[in-house]
């Protein structure tokens, strides 16, 4: 059961709330740019990849290149920088869509994406025991339903989803903002049931 206050067991030794054993907003956003930097330095190497074999893009992702030309004339490149920019611009944004889906597995199966691990944090439930399988996973599917809803837009007939994707995906950001809380819960951890600790404070 949460404490709201201190309190002493009979040989004087302070217990500090639950809530005192989370992890603040700073070491996360610390393991959130490490992972990010993690995460931009794999999908530009993809990208490149994926560049090189000229597979082309489809759907949502030719608009968004397509948005693009005007910004390209304005700045008065040729038509062979252009067609490399564009290239390199859908490979990129493939590649970001993938690894925006896969690489917070890492995190949903183990508890710990590479970030966290450097720092020693841990999801876990919220009142600090070790995490099951399943609830890492609702909590991924939570945390990452932007990035999911977008892996389901390649489908030509549901690209419409790609709208609803950046709005759940920036509510879900806006939702980490909940970790300055007293509660020290983002807004997936309040939908999970779960939070973050130091590896040693999880039982």
């Amino acid at each position: 059961m949460q404490q709201n206050d201190y309190s002493t067991n009979p040989f004087g030794a302070v217990t500090p709330p639950i809530e005192y054993l989370r992890i603040g907003f700073g070491k996360r956003l610390v393991a959130l740019l490490i992972d990010a930097l993690i995460t931009l330095t794999v999908t530009f190497g993809l990208g490149i990849l994926y560049m090189s074999f000229d597979l082309g893009v489809v759907g949502f992702i030719q608009d968004q290149i397509d948005s693009m030309l005007a910004v390209y004339e304005m700045f008065g490149f040729s038509r062979s920088m252009i067609n490399t920019m564009n290239s390199l611009l859908g490979g990129v944004i493939v590649a970001g869509i993938v690894v925006g889906v896969f690489y917070p597995l890492i995190e949903g199966v183990t508890g710990a994406s590479p970030g966290k691990r450097v720092l020693r944090i841990i999801v876990a439930t919220q009142d600090g025991r070790r995490g099951t399988l399943s609830l890492l996973l609702k909590r991924y599917v939570i945390k990452n339903l932007g990035a999911l809803l977008q892996l389901v837009a390649f489908i030509p007939a549901l690209g419409f989803i790609e709208n609803i994707s950046s709005i759940v995906g920036l509510v879900m950001f806006l939702g980490y903002l909940g970790v300055l809380s007293g509660a020290r819960l983002a807004l997936h951890d309040l939908i999970a049931q779960t939070a973050v600790y130091h590896v040693e404070d999880v039982r």
